[in-house]
């Protein structure tokens, strides 16, 4: 899922929205062909090993889980400011109120030391700053014919960040959970991404 990553600074970052006590787990890519309880779809890495991509189960009554590892790849990433005009944050010019910040990225089943070779979904995020100064995020996960919806609130960038999941279409319609995303040590705007879904 793509999150929030700033260009210009790396001051700690917290979640100023009090997330839900759901499993935590990385990724994006979600698969519409899981169908056995307890089961697990791989692929084969970029090192020509198998990668677990999910794995579903009944957690409590007819409610079955989907845990999703994915790597994320960013492909673009924009400011613009609350009239539209392309805008460079700096230290001494950070984004203002009503400014936007887009991204997209393209999600491989896997993690960033093992992954496929091939990506399997994508993703788009946009941000709006607040009077506070912290970002104020929607994103989508487009996986096959079907979406993820996800938002949090952001302050500064960290080293993981907690997005919840509010529901979805097509196969994900009523979804719950959480996004967890951990960049890169050596690419902020790269890391490891998984996904927690319930579904209902």
């Amino acid at each position: 899922m793509s999150l929030y990553i700033s260009t210009f600074g790396a001051r700690p970052m917290r979640s100023r929205k009090r997330l839900p006590r759901v499993p935590v787990v990385v990724g994006a890519v979600l698969i519409a062909a899981l169908t056995a309880c307890g089961s697990t779809t791989q692929h084969g890495g970029h090192d020509g090993s198998a990668v677990p991509v999910a794995t579903a189960r009944v957690v409590s009554g007819q409610q079955r889980s989907q845990v999703l590892h994915y790597y994320l790849r960013n492909v673009s990433m924009s400011f613009v400011t609350s009239t539209g005009a392309p805008f460079t944050p700096s230290p001494s010019d950070p984004p203002k109120p009503g400014y936007v910040q887009e991204r997209t990225d393209l999600l491989y089943a896997g993690d960033t030391a093992r992954h496929a070779a091939t990506w399997s979904a994508s993703d788009h995020q946009r941000c709006v700053f607040d009077e506070q100064g912290d970002a104020v995020c929607q994103a989508e996960v487009a996986v096959g014919g079907s979406m993820i919806l996800a938002s949090v609130t952001l302050s500064d960038p960290t080293a993981a960040v907690t997005e919840t999941v509010t529901g979805g279409v097509g196969s994900y319609v009523g979804v719950s959970g959480t996004a967890v995303f951990v960049r890169s040590a050596t690419a902020p705007t790269d890391g490891d991404l998984t996904i927690t879904l319930h579904h209902d």
